[in-house]
């Protein structure tokens, strides 16, 4: 994944706490770091992976990655990488652009995409998404994969705010 965001704003970490400004996070291949994280106006490059930040989260806001994941399953009947509903209470549900056992894994923040583009770059074909704040990310999926991930994370959202 590139994005043409340029930030000066960047910070090395341990962990992170996602919150309602975290637009997705990204596996990094570094001795140091496991993954970068973007917010609308800093990076953050994290010892923690991925799905580690994910599972901590939805510890932290009272229940298992196992119990949301099982939520998608039962209550949406999401069987292939489902989202996972990290804060009812803030409406924050990440979802994965591939199975989250894989190392490639992204996570983005379906609240903030804005705008979904086919694109082709440096000789693949993929999908570039827009958030909020403009920035703008290159996936190395599919549009198709893309959408199917965003409109996971949607019927998610849906389910939540009928039920709240």
């Amino acid at each position: 994944m590139k994005n043409n965001y340029l930030n000066s704003n960047t910070h090395y970490v341990d962990d992170y706490a996602i919150s309602s400004k975290t637009l997705l996070i990204k596996p990094q291949y570094d001795m140091e770091y496991s993954a970068v994280v973007m917010e609308e106006d800093t990076t953050y490059h994290v010892s923690q992976t991925p799905l580690q930040l994910i599972k901590t989260a939805c510890l932290t806001n009272g229940s298992s990655y196992d119990g949301r994941s099982k939520f998608s399953v039962a209550s949406l009947g999401i069987k292939s990488k489902p989202p996972i509903l990290i804060s009812e209470g803030l409406g924050i549900i990440a979802a994965p652009t591939h199975s989250p056992s894989n190392p490639k894994c992204e996570w983005f923040f379906s609240r903030h995409v804005v705008a979904i583009d086919e694109k082709m770059q440096e000789g693949k074909n993929g999908t570039q998404i827009t958030f909020r704040d403009r920035t703008k990310v290159f996936f190395d999926i599919s549009h198709n994969q893309f959408l199917s991930a965003l409109n996971k994370a949607h019927r998610c959202q849906a389910f939540l705010q009928n039920f709240t």
